[in-house]
């Protein structure tokens, strides 16, 4: 889903560290590089927020709200509910990732994915809060392999040109009782470019048909789904593809490729 980077430990930073980690591991295993990235921008962000918490630091990313250049989910990570503890209660944030150390690699991590991703214009935005740090420190050294990448990231831009392939997305709906909380849910899942439809619904059904055998029962088509047809013991998926939407005057902003295909959250489909 687009969103896979919610949830998980929102009230305790150190496990929500981990978390994002091991989501970010589980994505680069499955070939998700961006996916990964996003994860570890999320940390970053998380990180940053409790720090700019603790102690104002100039060259340090100003809290999650510095993140969302990158991608404005990074929100998620703000801790302004009053069920967060506070940075300094029982070690919660004392860890070494919560340091300057652990900000910049995570940055680095997620730059080295959104590089392979061809996602070259988010690797600039996580190159400017890297920039800041490098040069707080007199890092020229780290400075001069930033701004390569970034030549090389640029001209990587040009030569592809509208030959770089982005993400495709499908609607996955579920229903029936024997997925409990996914009853009545639908999500976006970003697949790669050029993933037919009966690709992703091979992959559903081998899937759910394995978990819940002659109970399960896959639709193949878009139209609005009848909940009085059903027998609600059973589980049932509908997959359908779907294209990002944009309103008009959003449309002048995104010129590009990549811009129609990035920090998007409506979709539409024809039925």
């Amino acid at each position: 889903g687009i969103n896979a980077e919610y949830g998980g430990y929102q009230n305790s930073p150190a496990l929500r560290i981990t978390w994002l980690k091991s989501m970010a591991k589980e994505h680069g295993e499955n070939d998700q590089k961006c996916e990964a990235a996003m994860c570890y921008v999320h940390a970053a962000a998380l990180i940053s927020e409790y720090m700019y918490m603790v102690e104002h630091q100039p060259s340090l990313p100003q809290g999650c709200i510095a993140f969302k250049q990158i991608s404005p989910n990074v929100l998620q990570e703000c801790a302004v509910m009053d069920d967060v503890l506070k940075p300094d209660e029982d070690g919660m944030c004392t860890g070494g990732e919560f340091s300057e150390k652990g900000i910049t690699n995570l940055l680095r991590q997620s730059a080295d994915l959104l590089m392979e991703s061809n996602m070259y214009e988010s690797v600039d935005k996580v190159y400017n809060l890297l920039s800041k740090i490098y040069l707080s420190r007199r890092n020229n050294y780290y400075l001069g392999g930033l701004h390569r990448n970034l030549h090389t990231a640029y001209e990587k831009m040009y030569h592809m040109g509208k030959k770089r392939q982005m993400g495709c997305y499908f609607r996955v709906a579920f229903y029936g009782e024997k997925f409990n909380d996914l009853n009545g849910v639908t999500m976006i899942y970003k697949e790669k470019p050029f993933t037919k439809l009966p690709e992703i619904a091979h992959r559903l059904q081998n899937m759910y048909y394995e978990q819940f055998g002659d109970d399960f029962e896959f639709i193949s088509d878009s139209k609005r789904f009848d909940f009085d047809m059903i027998d609600s013991y059973r589980a049932y998926v509908q997959v359908t593809y779907v294209e990002p939407y944009f309103e008009q005057y959003e449309k002048k902003y995104r010129k590009e490729d990549f811009e129609y295909s990035y920090n998007v959250d409506r979709f539409y489909y024809s039925t």
